[in-house]
């Protein structure tokens, strides 16, 4: 059941009406993504559009309130800020949601189709899973001076029970904190061409936690705290010419080059074009994918996520050719 939970929230995946896919079993996902940024946020975040979309990315910071001028990482009805786009909170489960829906819940059923549909689910599932709140802010109307935020609400079943489904947010709220990028590439002879037969050194040009790792966040929601840590397992790198390097634990981040060493290889992680080399003096894209590992725990569970980003550069590989010249004539 946790898997299903992890890979809805993690994956960032594209929702169309009220209920999350189904995965099987476990306790491990895997996250692919195409981009230099992981996209972790949480699934509701991503409805009506990617990340990338009009929503934002992951890692988007908590709003500011209009009339306190501070970070607002929760609401006032209890949702958390998912750094996604998105306040979130468990409304509650089957038991909850009992009688008249609009007398319950001071009119959100007449006013929110999304609501009315969540509700609709869960009754076709004789009344399990839960239903899920989503706030996203918006600019206030001119001349409101009574909300701090403004906020319009989504509604969303989900077959998970309470307890489950906070966990699902929590992880996804402690992961979203990570900001998980592809570091930027660095190599040595960096915009000139790299020399066949020449080792060339390759390296994260930029390492901190959300690079290179190691960066540890919690994040509680429901009463349930869940912790992580995100680890770079190791860096492979596709050389463009049909050939990968890895560059795994301590050497993942691979070595700054210094002038110092010469031509000597890398000590961690480095490439020499052979001499060989398919049409030398043309592009090859460099293609680096960093695999991470996120083991968390919380509420008596616990899993690890696994994720990958990657980030490409263009590197123009060739040979230095010795001209002779003849000496000028003296006669």
């Amino acid at each position: 059941m946790l898997r299903r939970i992890l890979v809805a929230v993690v994956a960032g995946l594209v929702v169309v009406g009220t209920e999350l896919p189904v995965f099987a079993d476990g306790y491990d996902v895997d996250v692919d993504s195409t981009d230099s940024t992981a996209d972790v946020t949480f699934v509701l975040s991503q409805i009506g559009g990617s990340a990338s979309g009009g929503l934002g990315g992951p890692g988007i910071p908590c709003p500011t309130g209009r009339l306190s001028g501070t970070a607002q990482c929760s609401n006032v009805n209890g949702g958390l800020w998912n750094y996604g786009g998105c306040y979130i909170r468990v409304l509650g489960g089957g038991s909850t949601f009992q009688g008249d829906m609009s007398d319950i819940w001071h009119g959100i059923s007449s006013n929110s189709p999304s609501f009315n549909a969540a509700h609709k689910k869960m009754q076709e599932n004789g009344g399990e899973g839960s239903i899920i709140e989503c706030g996203r802010s918006y600019d206030c109307p001119a001349g409101d001076t009574s909300h701090d935020l403004c906020l319009s609400f989504d509604y969303y079943w989900v077959p998970y029970a309470v307890g489950d489904a906070n966990v699902m947010l929590a992880v996804a709220a402690a992961i979203a904190q990570m900001h998980i990028e592809a570091p930027q590439i660095a190599t040595t002879r960096a915009g000139t061409m790299q020399l066949v037969g020449w080792p060339m050194w390759m390296w994260a040009a930029n390492p901190g936690e959300s690079t290179t790792g190691p960066v540890p966040r919690s994040a509680t929601v429901g009463g349930v705290t869940v912790s992580a840590t995100g680890t770079l397992d190791k860096t492979v790198w596709d050389m463009g010419d049909g050939h990968t390097v890895t560059c795994e634990g301590s050497d993942a981040p691979g070595t700054a080059y210094d002038p110092w060493y010469g031509g000597d290889p890398s000590p961690t992680c480095g490439y020499t074009y052979p001499n060989h080399a398919d049409t030398p003096g043309s592009w090859y894209t460099v293609t680096m994918t960093a695999y991470w590992s996120i083991p968390w725990s919380g509420a008596g569970q616990s899993g690890t996520v696994h994720l990958t980003v990657r980030r490409s550069m263009q590197v123009q590989v060739g040979e230095y050719q010795t001209v002779i010249v003849p000496a000028p004539d003296k006669g």
